[in-house]
């Protein structure tokens, strides 16, 4: 047997592809040079090291050129190497060559040269450290990735290792002496903190230093800073951090005064520092929402305290180093060169090692209605005991969270954590997209609800909103109609059409299901009592096709002309949904549009919706049915073929505001309508009650001229309360059941998506 050999390629021109090729495929901090001029930062690195100054004709090696050796340490922080590491990693990898600008045969920097490297810089007299951090401020300034519109200014402790001083060397430290065995250089010394000082907050004890910051309030990227001892309150450098370049300053109530005001004044600076009450001048009720409003956008510069004490900048032994950790890369610690890469929108590979998933946790909540609703349909009745809703909990290591909302049935519950949790966890939850179980359809539906939560911890966790995750928002709000009625009589359907439009719904869907006479008659009074302007819905959720009395295809295609009249927006799933070649037949013959898709088992199954002309409008479930990158698939399809997408959403506001982010990332001419589920919560008119669909968002959801309008705060932009676990804890069993008079038959539900119940007894 002969085998063919590869036969070596040592020449140029085979080099040179293959590093093309490695150029290409490569995904991380090679990014970087797209954005980044290195050589920019030649004119601060050479005077900080002396280069330029040293007389080279006196003899003695030449240095490794200063940039190359400045990319070395942003890649040895990136990758979080040690110095060893990282010459092995230089000499090892491809990748990191081309990044460097360097070829096999190069001299390649020893783990000696770039620890030397580092003293240099670090022990440097003249401030370099700063100055090459003001020079990356400066280039990402010109390059539009800071905008100054506003910024925050916050401080963090951080704590070192507490020294074991006696009482006389500590007086003589805080008094800012040196105590006798301290000298400059001495082993002592180098064990000892001489800089750290004590301080007290909220009754708790810190020792170390703090961290004061300014932070742009758009990008979070750290514009300014000051590093003092722990005993400097943080409104004594407030000065400092702000300057005439700031538009408008966001602070904590720590820099309420005079002094911070009339600095405000001469920099010509809004001021949106937070209000503080005082004992006998409460704050008015105005101020707290001021207040209020203030801390969402605050809130930011906690993301990047949280990242800093992430990388271990909280573990740094002297003020010395400590004043290198704000450099990107240069400092032990290596926070903010991370914070920066996060605002490239771009995955960087190995950037976002620093976080880690701790946990997957999903919740079930039950509201139980005050009594069973009984309603009676053509062909039998439908009893409604509670209703179910579920949210995903996502936790980091760093103890940011994101949520999403989840299939709300014990399966799923119990596929997060057995299945999911213990696979996602300990792993970087920005490489979310290459999860997957492949093979087990049911399991992957659960974790790509799962995955919403993930890309919301992300979202969160770059201060960005979550639709920016999804795609990138094409608008900041999506159009609503209101879903409620359900087997009524025409009279009362007309009544709730009529007070769902007066809402502010320009829609209104509802679920006949009574004998085609009286649903034809129920289309007609709606018609007539809500005007012509509302949009008029029609859901019979297959629900036409059960038991002996089911609508032939003859009767619902009658049915769907003679409704036409009353120009319905559409008809929604008057067929059983896998019967695709009667939706097409319906289709070609309806007189207005027909609905489907919010039951299709997987992907394929909407592909063939596509293939053979199926609807007008297709319908998906994003938190049931496969997650928003599915959805981004789906879309591209609607518009590829000319069709309209409207959202399924028949669970809870957190079901709404999920979908909401990723409908904004397309036109409206595509993703055209987002179910927005109305409950009798409140005396409100709805279909029964369901007080945990409202109380889930810790704030109501902001709703204009019937539209959804997203909020901009980071991930959903509304916090989830997770109180509710408690205060509406899971029912077991079925929420829903339809007992069909011939033939006789239960058929009980689960989940908010009409899963069969499956998992213990069905009812009598």
């Amino acid at each position: 047997m002969r085998y063919r050999k590869a036969s070596p390629q040592l020449d140029v021109f085979s080099m040179l592809s293959h590093e093309q090729a490695v150029t290409q495929a490569v995904e991380g901090i090679n990014k970087l040079s797209k954005v980044i001029d290195w050589e920019l930062f030649r004119e601060e690195l050479e005077p900080v090291l002396g280069y330029a100054q040293r007389d080279w004709s006196k003899g003695g090696r030449p240095p490794i050129d200063p940039v190359l050796m400045f990319k070395v340490l942003v890649l040895q922080k990136f990758h979080g190497l040690s110095d060893e590491a990282c010459e092995f990693q230089i000499r090892d990898l491809f990748s990191f060559m081309i990044f460097l600008g360097l070829h096999p045969w190069d001299a390649i920097p020893d783990a000696r040269t770039i620890w030397d490297f580092k003293q240099a810089l670090e022990w440097d007299g003249r401030d370099g450290a700063r100055r090459l951090f003001e020079r990356f401020d400066q280039i990402l300034t010109e390059g539009g990735l800071i905008g100054r519109k506003g910024s925050i200014v916050d401080a963090s402790f951080v704590e070192v290792p507490r020294q074991r001083n006696n009482r006389k060397e500590n007086e003589q430290i805080k008094e800012g002496e040196r105590p006798e065995g301290f000298e400059e250089g001495s082993a002592k010394e180098r064990q000892k903190d001489c800089d750290a000082r004590w301080a007290k907050k909220n009754n708790e004890t810190h020792y170390g230093y703090k961290n004061h910051v300014k932070v742009d309030a758009k990008k979070k990227l750290v514009t300014k800073y000051e590093t003092t001892g722990a005993n400097v309150h943080d409104s004594q450098v407030f000065d400092k951090l702000v300057d005439e370049n700031d538009e408008a300053v966001l602070a904590d109530s720590a820099y309420l005064s005079e002094e911070a005001r009339e600095h405000l004044l001469e920099c010509n600076c809004q001021d949106f520092i937070q209000l503080k009450g005082y004992r006998n001048h409460t704050l008015s009720e105005e101020d707290k929402k001021r207040n209020k409003l203030r801390s969402q956008i605050r809130v930011r510069v906690e993301h990047v305290f949280g990242r800093m004490s992430q990388l271990a900048v909280d573990r740094l032994r002297t003020i010395r180093k400590l004043c290198l950790c704000v450099l990107p890369g240069l400092a032990k610690g290596r926070p903010l060169f991370r914070l920066r890469l996060s605002v490239f929108g771009e995955s960087l590979g190995q950037a976002d090692d620093y976080m880690k998933i701790n946990s997957v946790e999903a919740f079930l909540v039950s509201c139980p209605l005050p009594e069973p609703l009984v309603l009676s349909f053509y062909g039998g009745v439908r009893t409604v005991l509670k209703r179910d809703a579920m949210f995903i909990c996502v936790t980091a290591d760093n103890r940011l969270q994101g949520f999403a909302p989840g299939p709300a049935h014990e399966r799923a519950e119990r596929e997060i954590r057995e299945i999911i949790s213990p696979f996602l966890e300990g792993r970087d939850p920005s490489a979310w997209t290459s999860f997957d179980f492949k093979g087990d359809l049911e399991l992957t539906k659960t974790y790509r609800a799962v995955e919403i939560a993930v890309m919301d911890l992300m979202a969160r966790f770059e201060g960005c909103p979550l639709s920016d995750i999804a795609g990138g928002a094409k608008r900041d709000r999506i159009k609503l109609y209101g879903s409620a009625g359900m087997y009524m009589e025409p009279e009362r359907f007309a009544e709730e059409a009529v007070a769902i439009a007066g809402m502010g719904f320009s829609a209104y869907k509802m679920r006949p299901a009574r004998g085609p006479d009286a649903d034809l008659e129920t289309v007609r009074q709606m018609r007539a009592a809500a005007g012509p302007d509302v949009g008029l819905m029609i859901d019979a959720h297959s629900w036409w096709r059960m038991g002996d009395k089911t609508y032939s295809l003859e009767t619902i295609l009658g049915l769907a002309n003679a409704m036409a009249e009353f120009a319905p927006t559409w008809l929604e799933e008057p067929l059983p949904p896998e019967d695709h070649e009667a939706y097409a037949r319906l289709k070609d013959a309806a007189k207005f549009p027909i609905a489907t898709g919010e039951h299709e088992p997987d992907e394929g199954g909407f592909m063939d919706l596509f293939d053979k002309g199926c609807a007008d409008f297709i319908q998906m479930d994003v938190c049931c049915q496969g997650g928003f990158a599915m959805g981004n698939r789906i879309f591209e399809k609607v518009k590829e073929h000319g069709l309209r997408f409207a959202f399924h959403s028949w669970g809870t506001n957190l079901e709404v505001l999920a979908a909401a982010h990723l409908g904004v990332c397309w036109e409206e001419d595509v993703v055209e309508w987002l179910e927005f589920p109305c409950y009798s919560n409140d005396g409100r008119p709805g279909m029964y009650p369901f007080p945990a669909a409202d109380e889930i968002l810790r704030e109501p959801l902001a709703m204009e001229d019937g539209y959804l309008v997203l909020p901009d705060g980071p991930g959903l932009g509304i916090e989830v309360d997770e109180s509710i676990v408690e205060k509406y804890p899971f029912i077991p069993g079925p929420w829903s059941y339809f007992k069909i008079d011939s033939p006789p038959e239960t058929v009980a539900v689960t989940g908010d998506h009409s899963v069969k119940w499956v998992e213990g007894e069905q009812p009598s």
